[in-house]
């Protein structure tokens, strides 16, 4: 219960029942935001991701988009796995496909210099 929280610390006490990943639970407690009147509320809108989380999920479609895509990935995620390369590279025909060996999901938090030199690098 948001309203009902006392500090963070309590969040991430009850998050650590539920949830063993550390990076995740560090992500869901930076989108928690303190409320004027007391108690915290989600940054993100929580109801509507429940709601779409089967559509978050799904597979794309459309018809492919001939540009310079770049498509980067964390070797330790499985987000974008071995099978999703060919749908990719059949809806973006000129997108590259660059792995970060030892990042997970949030390759941005855990290897910025190497994410940034990879955008640089197609950017040039």
């Amino acid at each position: 219960n948001l309203d009902t929280l006392q500090n963070r610390k309590e969040a991430e006490d009850i998050l650590m029942k539920k949830i063993d990943s550390f990076g995740v639970r560090q992500f869901l407690l930076k989108n928690l935001s303190r409320k004027k009147e007391g108690g915290y509320s989600w940054k993100m809108n929580l109801s509507a991701i429940h709601q779409h989380y089967k559509e978050i999920l799904a597979s794309i479609d459309g018809e492919p988009i001939d540009c310079d895509s770049l498509f980067i990935r964390g070797g330790k995620s499985s987000y974008i796995e071995k099978e999703d390369i060919f749908k990719i590279q059949q809806l973006f025909p000129n997108a590259q496909i660059r792995t970060i060996e030892d990042a997970g999901h949030w390759v941005h938090a855990e290897k910025p210099k190497e994410l940034l030199e990879l955008i640089q690098n197609f950017l040039n």
